[in-house]
């Protein structure tokens, strides 16, 4: 089930907090053939309420190697979490402080030489989230790579919250992913059956090698990542 709303908000901000906003996807053709570098920006992204030490996260996916060179959120450059560069479908998430502003821009520029006129066939696909009242600092990462369920276990504080991404590709259409640990955001598709996914949890209790795991359809290899914030 899908779950677009708010995760441990609330009570005040003396406890993390973390609310989905939104996922896009760009399929247009951004890749300049020349440079190998392609520029893919998400406007009007909602950000949520402002806050002077509200964290924006996104993920990002892109199909067959890509390198993300820079990621800004807001206008600011924001720094790499988790990462698998390994698969079919790559994965990359991110933070920044964006404390104004109750929506804005997500740019992704990459960089992939010796993939002219390919970079697009998938395009970029990204999930955002918002976490008031955590520590800047993830606590605790974790990633995994398996077919068809991949599966990590994850330090949380007290208070703490956990953020998920995961990515996958199948030869054929259809493809979808069971979440365990913590509730699905989105699901979405780029056009060469490339599929991203992102989910979420407020942990209030903590855990200690709590469970997450993400199991897709049609047989497909999961490629997992996830990070876990404590309470400022």
């Amino acid at each position: 089930m899908l779950i677009n709303a708010l995760s441990g908000f609330g009570s005040g901000r003396t406890k993390a907090s973390v609310v989905f906003n939104r996922s896009a996807v760009d399929t247009s053709d951004r890749y300049n053939d020349v440079s190998f570098h392609g520029t893919y920006t998400f406007s009007s992204i909602p950000f949520g309420a402002k806050d002077a030490n509200r964290i924006i996260v996104v993920g990002v996916a892109m199909f067959d190697g890509r390198d993300t060179l820079v990621v800004t959120i807001g206008g600011i450059t924001a720094i790499s979490i988790v990462a698998d560069d390994t698969g079919t479908v790559d994965y990359k998430l991110y933070r920044t402080r964006v404390p104004t502003g109750t929506s804005g821009s997500i740019v992704v520029r990459v960089h992939h030489p010796g993939f002219a006129g390919d970079l697009n066939s998938s395009g970029c696909l990204i999930g955002c989230w918002s976490v008031y009242g955590a520590d800047f600092s993830p606590y605790h990462t974790a990633t995994s790579d398996a077919r068809p369920t991949a599966t990590v276990t994850l330090n949380i504080p007290p208070d703490g919250i956990a953020i998920a991404v995961c990515t996958a590709y199948s030869d054929t259409t259809g493809l979808n992913f069971v979440w365990t640990g913590v509730q699905e955001n989105f699901e979405i598709a780029g056009d060469r059956n490339d599929y991203f996914s992102g989910a979420c949890a407020a942990v209030p209790e903590g855990a200690v090698n709590r469970t997450i795991s993400s199991s897709a359809s049609l047989n497909a290899t999961v490629h997992l990542g996830v990070a876990s914030f404590g309470p400022a």
